[in-house]
């Protein structure tokens, strides 16, 4: 995507297609053309991109798929887990050389400048470009290091550049995969830099030797002058040393390219330089003098090499370039020789080919390459000639192969790496190491920690806590080392050691995916299966707290959390609820936080209360100061004056300076020299100030454009910025390059690499490398410098960056050459500039992502573009760039991808966040949040049903017109229902809130922007409405609550007090009790918080108090005079509306009565009254006994305005802001009044229990006004009231009560559901939608049971009674009343409680099987009604004449100490199939509330007509539940439910300890077991397994829901055959053959409950626990339609 507007008007038409792969033919015309305004067009070697020319284009296409093949390759060589790998995941610390993350290539490219332009030129325009999208496709990404231009004048002047290129070289070797070097080696030797600095002995040496010659003149004497002069003595280096000055200290208008100063200089240095390599060359060894006289290019070639090359490692490679016909003499040669003054270096061209034979004994012959080309004296860069571009080409193929296979080789031997709890364990690991490496001090901390530590067992968590920047981390980080250390030799007994350093990696910054991370690796270390690790927070938490019981003697736990307080507010991360507050046995807890902020000390003080367990870090002694210091200084190789060391320990504004803030000024303090004046010495006495500070003098160095934009790119990011990110996205900003290339222009317009490593390199450690969304990224050390820079860089030009990266991450300037305009001409242009498309799936290959399928073959998921999922859509929102957002936030691909990487709830809020900043109405917009923030808690989870989702909206939704569109196009990879019953109204009811207990009451905040939830557990919860989040619970019996309008903490009333909570907003913690206020609460209280948030005020017992939020204290108490039935405050809170003997306004100021109100015949008792404002203020409602009032607040009239007949004898009443809604409960429902709309009703169904309350608010700018209402049912449901319109009652009827069953008729034209206790309807599906036809009475003394079955001619239908079987005849004549009911016929079963096993019209009549409850050992066959009864009573519909029919019950002789659970009789009736178990297993599943039986069940066979058993078979399963059997024409096939133990492998540790796993906690796994019987011998023909839980089967029949033709042929049998269950209110079905989840349907408000399925598969119908019923059928695509 993302190749600019013209494809995104191309596509238009199809709106879901925006994430769509691009036509390769548009592309390569795009990349043809992109080529031509390269500078490509000067060379013409090439026609289109390499990735379009064979066979580089085939092996793009096949990266993946060959990458594979060589890790199976490796894997089987190399089967075990590596050492190191385990190593990682138990706890070690890394070797220095371990990196974190590794999933770059970055390779160096060494060369001289002048000589081999041609070839850099070429690599930068084709091979360079192919190689980031190779890697690209499998997992990686490439960095191309080429310093050879972008050198800015202030670093010249600093002579840092050559130290820049050899800390690049080793950063490369050490860090990149696969190849890190190549050096390509022309006629030149390179430039040969005068040292920067010279050690003291060496230097005064040499000047001794220069003064000594007896023969030196006055040039001598003025060389020597000049040394003196540029180089001082710099005492400050631990070996002191002579340090050249920068050019502008004599020379200054050398910074801004003054060419006199330029050429005065140049003449120094050469003057300089050739007298030191004199006095060198006599008074030094050769090695020393080498100093004095190396190249650049050869300094970067001995730093690749100086670790040496094993024979088979392929890292470096070397291209040697030689001329043929070359004269070296010749006039136009300057380009490729090096030249002493104005002659031949000869002494250059001899070290050249000591170089080269260097590079031959020390590299691989065959990672050397030699090419040669024709030299034209006439042509400056020798490409007219043909033979040489077709050298040329072959060395860029070459060069290409070269990195491609080295690449392959180092990816697919570190497959370990890809392993993401490997990855963030390394992150952490070596985050520890490198905070450990300049520890100092404080000894007796880390003592403490490992105090606790050497206890058997933790016991409870040990909390160390201090300011931000005392230390704490580095304190974590050193007693987590200690640890390791004491238990280093040691096997047995020692523990796993877990870290997490909070927030500095995406996996570690909210609490789901922490305690995801850290089960996975607890997983991983115990040989467990980590795909039962849960990725829903509610399932997490418990898991989390299981796995914990895993640590032994033999293995035990210690797990570090530090930075508690840095946890995002995401899923109530900061409340600490998820944490243990008492450990298991062998389990050591370390945690450490801020205390002041997140409230999370607070809330471990509440759990935790005993002092031992607490450690503080206080400010730092001046023993540590001085320590750390000295020790910072020695790391540094570096010292201070005293003058200059009393400073940085005294320069702290309050003396008491923080760790940070001693790193910080001791790293200012490093550029001073001994000889810097102590007056030009400088430190900031705050934190903040020394950031500002280094901030100002990095953009002295670097030039303020460049630094505010490259600082303010990684700040305005989300997550941070990888190299290659920054540098295009820099690359694309023309403010940089018009200030970079201030001077001379480089070849292609792109940033100069060099840049941007000189900025990182001085921002040193202060830039952190983390791991986001798979990708090595940059980002602030400390929360500190991203505040600092978020003022100074992003306070004027944010949005201009937000533009930016979007315009980036959109893959905007990919394929098309951005415009420019030309200093020089003034002239606009455009330029490519080589930035990488942006697809939203960049690979369907990637290993890491492969499922096997149970025919053995693989399944290839898709990997998705996690850094443009991450930072696209917060970019554009920060850049309120609204028509982009509409266009790529409301596509289907877009959603699936958010959701299937687990982004769904940050994908509600970007939604959210978009609807509310939109400056134009956007329905589309809208559109899709409502439909987001309705489906969260189910796409989270089930990401896949996008689509589905999308579906189930009204059809008039943009979301189910492009839902549709997307199926048409993709029908052979999804299947999806249509529910032809739906609403095609919009639902009112937007979200629903699960609690753990009834919710007595609910209120809204202001805007809308959270709810907080009264329970009858005692508990108040606070939710975000935005997404559904949970932010918080605190324990409270509370009577009301409000919040305050900043939001920052909210009141919540009591009986006896008002209690004033954190919200973790405006510097309050989060859940954190602040305040107590002594009050006495009546039942029905007033609360209003004034505008400034300073006072409450409360209306209770007839009082009006003012309390102080901040201090507690009453500030007012006034007497009303009267006892109120109802009170409210006016929006303002100047007046009062009483309800007491009359209706008044009361005035708070004056505490008089300023207006009174009429109504008609005023009862005496006004109990239950209602009374409210409107929001502006201007009306007044008072809900009556005798009926309802509206009155107009201003003027003098008492009389109403609006007279209503809904009276106050209702639980509550509750009223919209603007009083144009009135909502009233009637039970479970809601009936809501719109007085606009000619005072209509309308009802709102949804909850199944009691409903308890309700709130309104106004939605913050665009969104409506949002309902809530509470329930006993556990739930609250909030609702859009622009949306509670007539329209809204429900088109379908809906049961009473939850649907518990559902049968088709026999050729699926209608349809029975059961409400048991409720009602039984008969559908007709011919319909659209499907109609109740007939409403099925009970007979009389009967209740409605559950639906069993029809008759085969669909006449009949008969239901279970608790005392026998129900019949109808769907013929009888109806009710009059309604036209649709009709009463049923009752059949006795003379038995004792009997439990139905199926009820089934056959050619003998109706038959039940079932087992009477004192008698569970006999399966009782009963011929309910014959069939010549039946055959009367379809004459005489109604009249049936069961007179004298003595049915003949079979009986099948079980056993008394057996309970009969499944039961089947076959097509013709001649056999019977039965299921028992053991009757004591049976008791005890009853007894303990358990759904499995805890015994083998046994399968029999019976010959109907002998009641004898033909065979007898005891199944091999224990934990068994849902047991079901069908006759097939095989034999019997049996289903059941089991649950089985978790796969777990036993590690390489267990086995060395000798460990068994069944002294090993273990987990149970729902799994479904179908088994195929042979009919004559019982032999069990064939087994078929699926994980999850299923209760129903079918037998296949003509039509498929998959589109997959090939099946595993041992399950030919059951080919066509569906697996359905319910299972979290979801309905599952699966094809058996197959594997396929075929179709999955959920509903966002309700469960589903119950549901079957027609005869020809192609239709279900699904029962709700609210009563209602949807009709589905199979998506099929028809040419043009579904």
């Amino acid at each position: 995507m993302g190749n600019g507007a013209s494809i995104r008007k191309q596509q238009q038409n199809k709106s879901w297609s925006f994430w769509g792969n691009i036509q390769e033919q548009r592309m390569l015309h795009l990349a043809t053309m992109a080529m031509r305004q390269g500078i490509s067009q000067y060379y013409n070697l090439w026609s289109v991109p390499r990735k379009f020319r064979e066979p580089w284009r085939q092996i793009l296409a096949e990266a993946s798929k060959t990458l594979q093949m060589k890790r199976v390759h490796a894997k089987l060589l190399k089967p075990d887990l590596n050492e190191d790998y385990v190593a990682i995941l138990e706890g070690k610390i890394p070797d220095k050389h371990i990196q974190s993350v590794r999933n770059g290539v970055s390779v160096f490219i060494s060369s001289t400048f002048t000589d081999t332009r041609v070839e850099r030129d070429l690599l930068l325009e084709d091979v360079f470009p192919y190689l980031k999208n190779y890697c690209r496709h499998i997992g990686l990404h490439f960095n191309m290091v080429d310093l050879r231009w972008g050198v800015r004048k202030e670093k010249a002047d600093q002579h840092q550049t050559v130290d820049l290129c050899i800390s690049e070289v080793k950063r490369c070797c050490q860090q990149s995969i696969g190849p890190c070097f190549v050096g390509i080696i022309g006629e030149r030797y390179g430039f040969q830099p005068i040292p920067s600095s010279i050690n003291k002995y060496t230097f005064e040496k040499l000047l001794m030797f220069l003064e000594s010659i007896p023969t030196k003149d006055n040039e001598d004497e003025r060389v020597i002058s000049l040394l003196k002069y540029w180089y001082l003595l710099d005492t400050n280096a631990i070996d002191s040393e002579y340090v050249l000055q920068p050019v502008s200290y004599k020379y200054p208008g050398f910074l801004i390219g003054e060419k006199q100063d330029q050429l005065a200089w140049n003449q120094d240095c050469s003057d300089m330089q050739r007298a030191l390599r004199t006095a060198a060359k006599q008074v030094l060894t050769e090695e020393e003098a080498q100093e004095f006289c190396i190249s650049v290019t050869e300094m970067e070639i001995k730093a690749s090499l100086e670790e040496g090359i094993m024979e088979d490692e392929h890292q470096r490679f070397f291209f040697f370039r030689s001329l043929s016909g070359f004269n070296r003499n010749h006039a136009k040669a300057w380009k490729f020789i090096d030249k002493d003054g104005n002659s031949v270096d000869n002494d250059a061209y001899r070290k050249l080919e000591a170089m080269k034979a260097d590079i031959d004994n020390q590299v691989p012959s065959k990672d050397i390459y030699r090419h040669k080309l024709l030299w034209n004296p006439e042509e400056a860069n020798c490409i007219g000639i043909e033979d040489n571009k077709m050298q040329l080409r072959k060395f860029c193929d070459q060069f290409c192969s070269y990195m491609v296979e080295s690449i392959q080789a180092a990816a697919a031997s570190m497959s370990s790496s890809n392993d993401s709890v490997y990855t963030e364990a390394l992150h952490h690991s070596v985050f520890c190491r490198d905070k450990t490496e300049f520890f100092i001090g404080r000894k007796h901390l880390v003592e403490s920690v490992s105090q606790y530590l050497e206890q058997p067992s933790g016991n409870r968590p040990f909390v160390v806590y201090g300011v931000g920047g005392s230390g704490k981390t580095s304190i974590m980080a050193k007693s987590y080392q200690m640890s390791l250390q004491c238990w280093e030799g040691t096997d047995l007994g020692r523990p796993v050691h877990i870290i997490r350093f909070i927030g500095i990696s995406p996996s570690s910054s909210n609490v789901r995916d922490l305690l995801y991370s850290i089960s996975k690796q607890i997983c991983q270390v115990h040989g467990l299966d980590t795909s039962s690790v849960p990725s829903d927070y509610k399932k997490l938490v418990p898991k989390f707290l299981h796995l914990l019981k895993f640590a032994s003697e033999e293995i035990p736990l210690v797990l570090f959390l530090d930075s508690l307080d840095q946890l995002s507010d995401e899923d109530d991360g900061r409340d600490l609820r998820w944490l243990p507050t008492t450990l298991p046995q062998h389990v050591h807890l370390v945690l450490s936080t801020r205390p002041s902020a997140g409230g999370c000390l607070a809330a471990l003080r509440n759990a935790i209360q005993s002092p031992e367990f607490y450690l503080e870090v206080i400010a730092l002694t001046d023993k540590d100061k001085s320590s750390i210091l000295d020790s910072l200084l020695e790391a540094s190789k570096r010292s201070l004056t005293p003058p200059q060391k009393q400073m940085v320990l005294t320069s702290c504004s309050d003396g008491q300076p923080t760790a940070l803030y001693l790193k910080l000024a001791c790293d200012i303090a490093l550029q001073w020299k001994s000889y810097t004046p102590i007056e030009d010495c400088f430190l900031a006495p705050t934190t903040v100030g020394l950031i500002t500070q280094l901030f100002k003098e990095l953009e002295g160095e670097h030039g303020e454009v460049f630094v505010s934009h490259a600082l303010g790119y990684l700040t305005a990011a989300r997550n941070g910025l990888s190299i290659d990110e920054l540098l295009d996205v820099l690359s694309c900003d023309d403010m940089v390059l018009d200030d970079v290339f201030q001077y001379y222009p480089p070849p292609i317009r792109r940033l100069p690499p060099l840049l941007w490593v000189r900025l990182k390199n001085d921002l040193g450690n202060y830039l952190v490398e983390g791991s986001a969304d798979d990708t090595v990224v940059y980002r602030w050390y400390h929360s500190l410098f991203h505040e600092v820079a978020k003022q100074r860089y992003l306070a004027q030009i944010g949005e201009q960056l937000h533009h930016a990266l979007a315009y980036y991450f959109m893959g905007r300037w990919a394929h098309t050459a951005k415009p420019y305009r030309d200093k020089q001409s003034g002239k606009t242009r455009t330029a490519m500039r080589g930035v990488p498309e942006q697809q939203l799936i960049l690979d369907m290959n990637r290993e890491t992502n492969m499922t096997i399928k149970k025919d053995g073959s693989a399944v290839h998921n898709k990997r998705y573009n996690l850094r443009m999922l991450t930072e696209l859509p917060y970019h554009l929102i920060q850049g309120h760039m609204w028509a982009e957002a509409e266009e790529i936030m409301t596509n289907i691909p877009w959603l699936e991808a958010k959701c299937r990487v687990g982004k769904t709830y940050e994908l509600c809020l970007e939604l959210a966040e978009a609807c509310i900043g939109c400056d134009s109405e956007s329905s589309k917009l809208d559109d899709f949040y409502r439909f987001i923030r309705a489906n969260t808690h189910i796409l989270q989870q089930n990401p896949d049903l996008i689509c589905q989702q999308a579906l189930n909206q009204p059809d008039s939704s943009l979301c189910c017109q492009m839902a549709k569109d997307y199926l048409k196009d993709h029908h052979n990879k999804i299947q999806c229902w249509i529910d032809i019953s739906k609403d095609q109204s919009a639902s009112p009811q937007i979200m629903t809130l699960y609690h753990q207990a009834p919710v007595k009451l609910c209120v809204f905040s202001k805007k809308c922007t959270f709810l907080a939830s009264i329970c009858e557990d005692n508990t108040v919860r606070v939710w975000r409405v935005a997404n559904a989040e949970h932010l918080m619970t605190v324990d409270s019996d509370a009577v009301t609550a409000i919040f305050s309008s900043h939001h920052n903490w909210i009141a919540v009333a009591e009986q006896n007090a008002i209690k004033i909570f954190g919200m973790g907003q405006g510097g309050t913690s989060k859940g954190k009790l602040i305040r107590t206020i002594t009050a006495s609460v009546d039942h029905i209280p007033a609360l209003f918080i004034s505008k400034s948030n300073k006072d409450i005020h409360l209306v209770s017992y007839g009082k009006y108090q003012i309390f102080n939020a901040q201090s507690g204290k009453t500030v007012q108490r006034k007497e009303i005079r009267v006892r109120p039935k109802a009170v409210a405050f006016s929006p303002d809170g100047k007046s009062l509306a009483i309800i007491s003997k009359k209706i008044f306004l009361w005035s708070c100021s004056t505490e008089q009565e300023t207006k009174s109100f009429s109504a008609d015949k005023l009862p005496s008792d006004l109990n239950n009254s209602k009374v409210a404002f409107s929001v502006d203020g201007k009306r007044l409602i008072a809900v009556l006994p005798n009926g309802s009032y509206v009155w107009s607040i201003n003027g003098s009239s008492p009389n109403p305005i609006k007279r209503l007949s809904q009276n106050c004898l209702t639980p509550w009443i509750g009223f919209s802001p603007d009083l144009n809604l009135i909502v009233i409960p009637e039970f479970n429902r809601l009936a809501v009044l719109n007085i606009p709309c000619q005072n209509s009703w309308l009802n709102l169904e949804g909850h199944v229990g009691q409903v308890t309350s309700c709130s309104f608010a106004y939605g913050a700018k665009k969104l409506h006004t949002l309902m809530a209402t509470s329930s006993e049912d556990k739930t609250v449901r909030i609702w859009d009231c622009s949306l509670l319109t007539p329209s809204a009652d429900r088109e379908m009827p809906a049961h009473g009560g939850a649907v518990k069953a559902c049968v088709y008729s026999s050729d699926g034209s209608k349809a029975a559901t059961t409400s048991p206790g409720n009602s039984s309807w008969v559908w007709s599906i011919a319909t659209n939608p499907p109609k109740v036809i007939k409403i099925l009475r009970p007979p009389h003394s009967c209740t409605v049971g559950r639906v069993a079955c029809f008759s085969d001619d669909d006449q009949f239908v008969a239901s279970y009674c608790s005392l026998g079987i129900d019949i109808w005849n769907l013929n009888s004549s109806t009710d009059t009343y309604d036209g649709k009911s009709i009463t049923g016929e009752h059949r006795l079963l003379p038995y004792i409680n009997p439990t139905h096993l199926f009820t089934v019209f056959n050619q003998d009549g109706l038959y039940s099987c079932f087992t009477p409850s004192n008698r569970p050992g006999i399966l009782i066959l009963y011929p309910v009604v014959s069939e010549d009864i039946l055959a009367q009573w379809r004459i005489h519909k109604d009249n049936p004449n069961f007179y004298g029919y003595n049915p003949y019950p079979m009986e099948f002789e079980h056993g008394q100490m057996y309970q009969i659970t499944a039961a089947a009789i076959s097509t013709s009736g001649e056999t019977l199939a039965s299921m028992q178990v053991p009757l004591r297993a049976h008791f005890q599943a009853t007894e303990e509330k358990q759904f499995y039986y805890n015994a083998a069940p046994e399968v029999i066979l019976w010959d109907v007509i002998t009641q004898q058993r033909i065979w007898h078979i005891e199944l091999q399963s224990n934990l068994t539940k849902h047991h079901g059997i069908i006759f097939h024409k095989t034999g019997p096939v049996v289903l059941m439910q089991q649950k089985v133990s978790e796969m777990r492998k036993t590690t390489a540790r267990q086995r060395r300890l000798k460990i068994e796993s069944s002294h090993l906690p273990e987990e149970k796994i729902p799994e479904a077991i179908i088994r195929i019987f042979d009919l004559e011998s019982g032999e069990i023909m064939d087994t078929y397994s699926e994980t999850g839980e299923y209760s129903h089967l079918f037998e296949a029949n003509q039509y498929s829901l998959s589109n997959i033709v090939t099946f595993d042929t041992h399950l030919q049998k059951l080919k066509g055959w569906l697996l359905g269950g319910i299972s979290n209110g979801m309905l599952n079905i699966i094809e058996l053959a197959t594997g396929r989840t075929a179709t999955r349907f959920v509903l966002s408000n309700t469960k589903v409950t119950s549901f079957n399925m027609s005869w020809d598969r192609k239709f279900a119908v699904a029962g709700c626990a609210n009563g209602q019923v949807h009709f589905l059928r199979i998506a099929i695509v028809k040419g043009n339609t579904i």
